[in-house]
Parts: C-alpha cells; structure tokens; sequence
C-alpha cells in the first residue's frame, strides 16, 4: 500500500509529523513511527485500514482510505436496527404512493412505481451514518481519507511528511453536510440479493454517497 510504504520508508522507526492537507481542511498527528495495515480487522464494522502508531507504541488514529470517486460508505444486511430503518421507510414510501414492493415470479421482490422498477433513497439516521462511515469499534479514532494515491501526492518539509488527498472528514457531522459525500439509504433491485435481517429477498440496500442516489427516487 502507498501509502504505508512511503510513510515506514520516511520514518524508519523514527518519531515524525504526518499531516492531511485535503480542499475541506487539514490534519496533523505527531510523534509517529509507523503506519500499520489493519484493512484486514472487520470485527464490529472496524473501518481502519492503517493506524498511526506513536514512539510509545499507541494507536494515535486510524485511517479509513476511500478513492476519490468512492461512493459507498457500507452494508447492514443482518443489522436488525438499520434494516428496521429500512423497512420503515419502504412502508413511508408505499403509503404515499411513491413505491410498491411487489413479488414477483421466483420468490423474490421488486421496487415498482406504476409497473416501472425503481430505485429509492432516503436520509439515513445520523447515529446509523456514523456506523456506516466511523464503524463501532474505533470512537473517536478515526479519520476518513479520500484520494487516489500517485507519488506525488507525498512529500516531506522538515520532519512533517505532507500528504495531499481530496477530502479529510474528521466526525460525522462535516460528512453530512457535503452535498455529494453525505451518506444515505439507496435501496436497489438485486434478484440474488436476500439481507437477512430485512427479510425481503431481491432487495439490496446499502448506505452509499447522496451523489451515488441521484437517480433514485426520494422518500421523505
């Protein structure tokens, strides 16, 4: 990874300054030696993929790294509370004649609007988006990173190495006023999809980028 190999190959054990200078802002975290994958922990939707470690050995922050055109944030499908969040909404959206989930032959079910299959989107609960783009296991130590990483996007200026992405998001709220990246609800036809604990097979609802639900249509 990259990004992982530029910063051990700086630091080579030694106390350094990292810093994200991203168009929505900058971040900086000191006294770090090494930066260690962790794309592989998943346990209680871990979301770091590298964590800062410091001279002491600490986790100083994770890393959650999204490619600049990124525009998923994650999946619940055996999450009781959010498919419950989902369902909810399916239910809104067939009350106000925005939606009908139909069966149809071979067991599973369609989002129609006067026989036509759609897609629908809707705003997702603030706690449930945290979820999504933090996970449950890293409070308030982590960061979101967007960039598609090239060489020169590294550099070094006294003992800081400078790193340039696209986007830093540093707690839920600066993502859920971007008017592209904020996450929501974006529930799709998919025949071999069944989300367990939504209990409605052919449905695939993910929790993507409010850019990647544009041509959904919106429940209120």
């Amino acid at each position: 990874m990259k990004l992982i190999e530029y910063i051990n190959g700086v630091s080579k054990g030694d106390p350094i300054n990292i810093q994200f200078v991203g168009r929505n802002g900058r971040v900086t975290y000191k006294d770090i030696v090494e930066a260690r994958e962790m794309g592989r922990v998943t346990k209680g939707y871990a979301k770091s993929d590298v964590d800062l470690i410091d001279s002491r050995g600490r986790k100083v922050i994770g890393l959650s790294l999204k490619q600049a055109d990124a525009e998923a944030w994650g999946a619940f499908d055996a999450d009781k509370k959010a498919m419950g969040e989902v369902r909810a909404a399916l239910q809104r959206g067939e009350a106000a004649g925005i939606v009908n989930v139909i069966q149809v032959p071979g067991g599973y079910y369609q989002l129609q609007n006067k026989g036509r299959k759609i897609n629908v989107t809707f705003p997702i609960s603030k706690d449930l988006a945290y979820d999504a783009v933090f996970g449950r296991v890293d409070d308030k130590k982590l960061v979101v990173i967007k960039q598609t990483f090239i060489s020169s996007h590294f550099s070094v200026k006294d003992d800081t190495i400078i790193i340039e992405v696209e986007k830093v998001y540093k707690d839920i709220n600066q993502i859920m006023r971007d008017p592209n990246d904020a996450p929501v609800w974006n529930v799709m036809n998919s025949p071999t999809r069944n989300p367990s604990a939504l209990g409605i097979k052919g449905l695939r609802p993910l929790v993507q980028a409010k850019s990647r639900a544009k041509s959904s249509v919106p429940i209120k």
